[in-house]
């Protein structure tokens, strides 16, 4: 048995997508997602998705956190 999506959520996948795009853009070298997690108002509807993303800049290998937003459809990279 699949568990129902919250309301206002998108697929995981759909948010990972996105934020790798994201980080890609931003130069970084995008090894993959290290984990997920929907993120919900006080009110119980999911906002947004946090993405644990892990990436190489150079030498260095480290993890980000990217925001997915559902309003808008934007995935931001949280922390470099």
């Amino acid at each position: 048995v699949v568990p129902e999506a919250p309301p206002g959520a998108v697929p995981a996948s759909a948010a990972e997508s996105s934020c790798m795009q994201q980080g890609q853009s931003q130069g970084l070298a995008v090894q993959g997602v290290v984990g997920t997690r929907e993120v919900s108002g006080s009110d119980g509807v999911a906002r947004s998705r946090d993405v644990m993303l892990r990436v190489a800049r150079g030498q260095q290998v480290y993890e980000v956190r990217c925001s997915y937003s559902y309003a808008s459809g934007q995935a931001r990279i949280m922390s470099l």
